[in-house]
């Protein structure tokens, strides 16, 4: 068949589905494919070829875009290695790109263009809507990057900035006020920091600013760190966040893996019970409204679950102080840790809840459960995990009669048993079981016939008839981590 020969749209669609090896191919073939092949391959190359494993193959493919090559008015992302082959991109054609991310070798000694003179041999009508900076892990480097953030205003069409690694195996990591100083981009509407745990000073710099997201690595306590120039007390941390939201700025403050929680929250929390009187339900609510908005727009391409929230990781104080606020959101799915003494929080819980997953280590506080399936009228799933302490490292602790032993295999890594009993309203009941290496490895589970505890299942099935709209309820059983009750950024200086 002669692809050539397809209508326009359907070879469109056809050619989104082809590998990156088969676009190389079929580009030789004709005029028409050639162009609608180098259309998908270089709207976003890195993607595309990096499945392939070949950085090789990768650098050749961009290199060889050179004027008068027919592809580059489709470039839309480019990886600069160094400055001299930018320049020599950008000052003999016009670009449009989506994405122009400045790799740490750009930041060499080598390097005998600088940002300046890069910048000044770019064309008329070139436009980048983000910037991604990949922080030098050499010191020696970083002056070469802070220039770089200056001329930034010269992109006129700059919308988003990424500043990427700042701590990725380094031992000394960039102050983040003296990067926002030297940023000159008074059109920048967005700015990304990964692997930063300071909150910077904003004040009346970056004028357009929308959104600010900083990505932490460590505990987010910058009190706590020995450099003395990555150190804030309480108070001028929350003052930060005072500029910030007074601005009406939308801020998200993360870690990796864990996007779902608001990390700022129980600081929040804390410092006005420290330090108070301060607005802080105020700047909750700001925070919570930055996180719902992000969560569900995605600004920066994160991947993240869109109306979720986790408070699986406050205390109990932050979290009783954080669930009320959630009535204004339309949060769909929650995770929090679950106590005995818990006979007031089904009422408190937002109506808007289809998934929720609770996390114990108190089995009194299974008697709380029927109390929240009454009443949360839109739920479809619930999952329980408990937390069971070990005796002797061979039996469940108050289910030593009702579960199998942890059987665990002592090697080098000990292996750990997980069990999950798990109910359907359509395809009925059944048990699961998981084995993980590390305690917080994610559990594989795999359906067993070796566990059969009626109690359990008996009470898990009249749970699922208290409420009609509930189509799952999962029940895991696993054993006590290394740490308990590990909470963020609750003790203050």
């Amino acid at each position: 068949m002669d692809l050539s020969t397809l209508p326009l749209v359907v070879l469109q669609t056809l050619i989104e589905c082809l590998d990156p090896q088969s676009l190389v191919t079929i580009s030789y073939t004709c005029h028409k494919l050639n162009i609608e092949a180098n259309r998908r391959l270089y709207r976003s190359p890195y993607s595309r070829f990096q499945k392939l494993g070949d950085e090789h193959k990768l650098r050749k493919l961009i290199y060889i875009l050179r004027p008068p090559h027919s592809a580059l008015s489709f470039l839309r992302a480019y990886y600069a290695h160094d400055m001299e082959s930018l320049c020599d991109l950008w000052s003999k054609s016009s670009l449009n790109l989506h994405c122009l991310k400045f790799l740490p070798s750009c930041f060499d000694p080598g390097n005998i263009t600088t940002s300046s003179q890069c910048f000044d041999s770019m064309l008329p009508g070139t436009s980048v809507t983000e910037v991604q900076v990949s922080w030098p892990v050499d010191v020696n480097n970083e002056e070469r990057a802070v220039n770089l953030l200056g001329v930034l205003y010269r992109l006129d069409s700059l919308v988003s900035l990424r500043i990427l690694d700042l701590s990725m195996l380094r031992f000394h990591c960039p102050n983040v006020d003296k990067l926002i100083t030297a940023i000159n981009c008074p059109q920048l509407k967005r700015l990304y920091i990964s692997d930063c745990d300071m909150i910077p000073c904003l004040r009346d710099k970056l004028p357009s600013l929308e959104v600010v997201w900083i990505n932490g690595w460590g505990s987010g306590e910058a009190w706590t760190q020995s450099d003395p120039t990555h150190y804030y007390t309480p108070p001028e941390k929350w003052k930060r966040l005072e500029y910030i939201m007074e601005r009406r700025i939308s801020f998200i403050y993360t870690h990796t893996g864990s996007a779902e929680v608001v990390q700022t929250l129980p600081f929040v929390f804390s410092y006005a019970n420290r330090y108070g009187p301060v607005d802080s339900p105020r700047m909750a609510m700001w925070l919570l409204q930055s996180h719902h908005l992000l969560n569900n727009t995605h600004p920066f391409d994160c991947p993240k679950t869109p109306s979720s929230l986790d408070l699986s990781v406050f205390s109990i104080r932050s979290r009783d102080k954080t669930i009320p606020l959630l009535q204004e959101f339309d949060y769909e799915s929650l995770r929090l840790r679950l106590y005995s003494n818990d006979t007031h929080i089904a009422n408190a819980l937002p109506q808007t809840l289809v998934s929720l997953y609770l996390v114990t280590s108190e089995p009194g506080s299974l008697y709380v459960v029927p109390d929240i399936l009454l009443t949360l009228s839109e739920l479809k799933r619930v999952t329980i995990q408990l937390i069971v302490g070990t005796v002797d490292q061979d039996g469940w602790n108050g289910f030593e009669e009702l579960l199998p032993p942890l059987d665990e295999e002592m090697g080098p890594y000990p292996t750990y048993i997980h069990y999950k009993l798990e109910l359907h309203r359509d395809s009925g009941l059944f048990w699961e079981m998981a084995r993980s290496v590390l305690f917080h490895e994610m559990p594989v589970f795999k359906r067993t016939d070796k566990v059969h505890v009626p109690e359990l299942e008996g009470a898990v099935t009249d749970w699922l008839s208290l409420n009609p709209s509930v189509d799952t309820i999962r029940l895991v059983f696993s054993p006590q981590g290394e740490t308990e009750d590990d909470y963020i950024d609750e003790e203050l200086p």
